[in-house]
């Protein structure tokens, strides 16, 4: 006859591999989703810029945009919540390429 401890840890490792095996799937589902399917954005355009204004080395700019975007493609069922963020582009005299999150 076998004891509790023999037991219970036929159990508790039956259990763990259920998780295992329930975390692969989940894996293998999400692969190749954010490859096939990326976000459309229809509309990204600069409605006014207020002020512009370059202080003890920082800038600072206070504008406001439209931005219409479809991101239900970068949804799926394991996705809780979506990060997003404007990147703008520049040139000046002394750096050809400067790019800020907005």
């Amino acid at each position: 006859m076998h004891t509790v401890w023999v037991r219970l840890n036929a159990v508790v490792f039956f259990g763990l591999t259920v998780l295992l095996g329930l975390s692969v799937l989940a894996a293998i589902s999400a692969i190749g989703h954010s490859t096939r399917h990326k976000p459309v954005v229809s509309k990204l355009s600069l409605n006014q810029l207020r002020s512009l204004k370059s202080h003890g080395g920082v800038d600072r700019a206070l504008l406001s945009f439209d931005l219409h975007a479809d991101m239900r493609p970068a949804f799926h069922w394991n996705i809780k919540q979506l990060f997003v963020y404007v990147v703008a582009s520049y040139e000046t005299d002394t750096n050809p390429d400067n790019q800020i999150v907005l």
